[in-house]
């Protein structure tokens, strides 16, 4: 499975969020949230975040691969050490 990220913060403050579930070649959810007051570290955290909940509810996976354009949005996820299992 794999989870694209991509966000946008607009000047009116106002960030869109959208990420792109794929699997076996076809996106399978796409999802989107708006949503103010944001720094951009978060809404791309935000980013990462919406995309992996339905990746690890489902039983079926085994690995997920998030794209992001953001190294220190990755850098804290991989810091968090979060263990789903």
């Amino acid at each position: 499975m794999v989870v694209i990220t991509d966000e946008g913060i607009k000047k009116s403050h106002v960030a869109t969020i959208v990420t792109h579930i794929w699997s076996e070649y076809s996106v399978i959810k796409q999802l989107q949230i708006q949503t103010i007051n944001v720094t951009p570290i978060e809404a791309k955290l935000m980013a990462i975040h919406i995309g992996l909940i339905p990746a690890i509810e489902d039983n079926n996976i085994y690995d997920i691969t998030v794209i992001t354009n953001s190294i220190s949005a990755a850098s804290k996820v991989l810091e968090s050490k979060v263990d789903p299992l």
